[in-house]
């Protein structure tokens, strides 16, 4: 598996939507398993407007 660096503000979301997903489902899901859902489910749904607000945070200096 690929191994990359997140921030830490991005990992607790990851961990947070995945103690939402255990409370509301009652079922064991895992922080790796909440990444990988959010990240394609970010997949289906980004458009080229998104890669310009990225190029524009990117030209700001700012990390989200």
């Amino acid at each position: 598996m690929a191994t990359k660096h997140l921030p830490d503000t991005t990992w607790r979301r990851v961990e947070q939507e995945a103690v939402k997903a255990v409370t509301v489902t009652k079922t064991g899901i895992k922080d790796t398993e909440m990444l990988n859902y959010l990240i394609l489910k970010g997949l289906n749904s980004i458009t080229e407007e998104d890669y310009w607000e990225l190029a524009k945070k990117k030209s700001k200096g700012r990390r989200d």
